[in-house]
């Protein structure tokens, strides 16, 4: 029987899609550890800081508060003196540097390749860090063929180190739409486009505000989602003539209902190691244009509208397109829905699964 250990630091940390990863990929384990008797005859722990209140609700999985330091700290220092050696599972993009039994999930380069997103003091910390993980770690997981390939060219991790496990977005079906954020953005069904990314350069949401600024006849409404880490993305004024609907920090309810509600959702990204708000929209039978960029035509493939360019007159003509012709945005609605039932977080929770069966019954 082994004890293995999850680290949790990523409960305490600002919800992004590495968050997202962590947290579903940490519940379908647990719902797998009830039909895996191999697996559910060890012990699992949840390892997480001091203060730590967004704590899931979890079946076969102990959760335990441990250290008295917090981010980083915790994470290098109090996090190793529990383990003894154990196994230890990381999601969240990060591990401690002092153990080499662990699995490691990194998620992209997006530092090297993106530096100019974050802070000076994160890019260093990444930079440092991630190689090392690499190198000291039993496996790194990764979310696409793209990003595994970024690894080996970035940080220098050796490709038969990595095994790609996807994101996946069906967590969207369980939640109920609050269509009260429609009247309160002032935006009608079916008459507004939908983007994410509000400060965060690699999102390019810039060039959606000028498009829109080429389709006043068709009197589309822009709402865009998000906004930045502070303590880590470099904040960007949108520059453009267009006035849009900013929504901010949502709810999960408020975003099902932005999606399932908008003419098209537009992903125009420069750079992803998965990118799962199109597979999300393409649940909610929201039609997707996207980059084709980094790891995007992987994971949509032909389901989204793909754009080799993202100047704002290529996204225009293709928001245009859809917004004339129903029938081609049925066409896309229907291709979407296929595409996104090919991820499922309950098939990467098992193929962890798999991967770590195999791992342990060779260290024994």
């Amino acid at each position: 029987m082994h004890k293995i250990y999850i680290n949790g630091r990523f409960l305490a940390q600002p919800f992004t899609g590495v968050q997202r990863f962590a947290t579903e990929m940490l519940k379908a384990l647990d719902r797998q550890l009830q039909d895996r008797r191999a697996m559910r005859e060890s012990t699992w722990t949840l390892l997480v800081p001091p203060g730590t209140d967004n704590r899931p609700t979890l079946q076969n999985i102990e959760i335990v508060e441990v250290g008295i330091f917090r981010g980083a700290l915790w994470e290098q220092f109090d996090l190793p003196r529990f383990l003894h050696g154990d196994p230890l599972i990381n999601f969240g993009s990060t591990g401690p540097l002092a153990c080499r039994n662990q699995f490691v999930t990194i998620h992209d380069a997006e530092v090297v390749r993106q530096p100019d997103n974050f802070r000076r003091s994160f890019r260093l910390w990444y930079r440092f860090l991630l190689p090392r993980l690499g190198q000291r770690a039993r496996k790194i997981i990764t979310v696409s063929e793209f990003s595994k390939s970024e690894l080996a060219a970035c940080f220098g991790i050796p490709l038969e180190k990595c095994v790609v496990i996807h994101n996946s977005a069906e967590h969207i079906n369980a939640i109920r739409p609050d269509t009260s954020i429609l009247e309160r953005l002032g935006v009608s069904a079916e008459r507004y486009v939908l983007c994410f990314g509000a400060g965060k350069r690699n999102k390019n949401s810039k060039s959606v505000i000028h498009a829109m600024g080429e389709l006043d006849d068709l009197d589309l409404h822009l709402v865009l989602v998000g906004k930045s880490d502070t303590d880590v993305f470099q904040a960007e004024f949108h520059q453009g003539d267009t006035p849009f609907h900013e929504a901010g920090h949502i709810t999960d309810e408020e975003l099902r209902a932005l999606y399932q509600n908008a003419m098209c959702f537009v992903f125009p990204s420069l750079y992803e190691g998965f990118g799962i708000p199109p597979i999300e929209a393409m649940f909610c039978h929201c039609p997707v244009i996207a980059s084709n960029k980094a790891a995007i035509p992987e994971v949509c493939g032909d389901a989204a509208l793909l754009l080799d360019s993202i100047a704002p007159a290529e996204i225009a003509r293709a928001i245009r397109t859809l917004a004339t012709q129903p029938s081609l945005r049925e066409q896309r609605v229907a291709a979407g829905l296929k595409k996104a039932h090919e991820y499922s977080w309950e098939t990467s929770a098992r193929r962890f699964l798999d991967i770590l069966e195999a791992e342990l019954s060779a260290q024994s």
